[in-house]
């Protein structure tokens, strides 16, 4: 056992970036690993502050869905396993979280898009800004400054015609969301027939 900050949720910095809404359940899996300070390095530790992965990263996220994203001396970022293996090498910008299979990420163009697990791009890299998918939608920024939503495949579920999204109970079926778009509210269901977030006067 070490001295040290055990953190209980990810560490996030003011990068400008779109990191909307709550580290899933998922994120308190895996043995129970936190991010842990120590000396000005990020490492993960069990609930008893052992040390399971040394404090060797600039900065680290919490685990979610059996990986951890890290960022290495050089400021990219990567994703490592609860064993401390590199499983997507730290090259990108900027990286979040899995959830439900996917992590946005930001490659050298400061564009967002998906990966999967293996590192493979699902998603192109055509995004301004990207949210984390919940319940299979995601929202993204176009290059036009409007927001939208899509699924896990890239296809629009929402239009583009939105300045922002504010999520209330996303994560809930019977949730909805509120989307802004100059001084109108459009209330966003749940279509339980399709799976898809719509807007309410669809």
């Amino acid at each position: 056992m070490v001295s040290g900050w055990l953190i209980d949720s990810c560490i996030s910095m003011d990068y400008g970036k779109s990191i909307n809404g709550e580290l899933p359940d998922e994120s308190v899996e895996n043995h129970m690993l936190h991010v842990l300070l120590k000396d000005g390095r990020f490492g993960f530790a069990d609930s008893d502050g052992n040390i399971i992965i040394p404090c060797i990263y600039n900065l680290a996220w919490m685990f979610s869905e059996g990986l951890a994203s890290v960022q290495d001396d050089i400021g990219k970022w990567g994703f490592i396993d609860t064993k401390g293996e590199i499983i997507i090498p730290c090259k990108y910008e900027f990286a979040s979280f899995f959830s439900e299979g996917l992590a946005w990420v930001e490659d050298g163009s400061n564009k967002f898009g998906f990966i999967d697990k293996s590192g493979n791009i699902v998603i192109p890299f055509i995004y301004e800004k990207a949210g984390c998918f919940s319940k299979g939608i995601a929202e993204v920024k176009k290059e036009s400054g409007e927001w939208g939503l899509i699924d896990k495949d890239g296809n629009d579920v929402v239009p583009f015609v939105y300045e922002g999204f504010n999520y209330k109970d996303i994560s809930l079926k019977e949730g909805f969301a509120e989307t802004e778009n100059d001084e109108l509210f459009t209330e966003l269901v749940y279509d339980p027939d399709t799976g898809e977030f719509l807007p309410s006067d669809v």
